[in-house]
C-alpha cells in the first residue's frame, strides 16, 4: 500500500493482519478474547524499491513480549543498499486461544503493538 505526498512515497510494507483493530477499541471488556487456537504468523517480504527512490525512513527493530508471555510480536527491516530493496521479517505468536475479560487491560496493550507494528510506514524519498 502506497501514498506519494510531494517528493516522497509513503508506503505500509506489511500487508497482512495478525490481529484486527477491534481488539482494542473498548476501554472495558465483558467478555473474553477467544481465538480458535493459538498461532504463530510470520511475514517474511523482499521488496525491490522503485527506481529513482532513496530510503528516507523505516520503523526501527522491535521486539514486544506480554508480561505473562503468551503473546510475542518482533518486527525487523533491513535494507539492502547494493540490491536497493528492503527486507521484512514480522511475527506475531499468541500462545494460547483464550484471555479471560480480566485481563483485558494487560492484552489490549501488547495487542495494540502488533496492530502499530503492522501499520508501520516506510519513506522513500525521490531523488534528483
Amino acid at each position: 500500500i502506497g501514498q506519494p505526498i510531494d517528493d516522497s512515497l509513503y508506503l505500509q510494507p506489511i500487508l497482512i493482519d495478525a490481529l484486527q483493530g477491534e481488539l482494542v477499541e473498548d476501554d472495558l471488556r465483558l467478555f473474553p478474547i477467544d481465538f480458535a487456537y493459538p498461532f504463530r504468523q510470520v511475514y517474511l517480504a523482499t521488496f525491490d524499491l522503485p527506481a529513482g527512490y532513496v530510503l528516507d525512513e523505516m520503523p526501527e527493530p522491535i521486539r514486544v513480549e506480554s508480561p505473562d508471555r503468551t503473546v510475542t510480536v518482533q518486527m525487523v527491516m533491513q535494507h539492502k543498499e547494493v540490491e536497493h530493496q528492503l527486507a521484512i521479517n514480522f511475527a506475531v505468536r499468541v500462545g494460547t486461544s483464550l484471555f479471560p475479560a480480566e485481563q483485558y487491560d494487560m492484552q489490549r496493550e501488547i495487542f495494540q503493538h502488533v496492530i502499530d507494528i503492522q501499520e508501520s510506514m516506510v519513506v522513500l524519498r525521490k531523488i534528483d
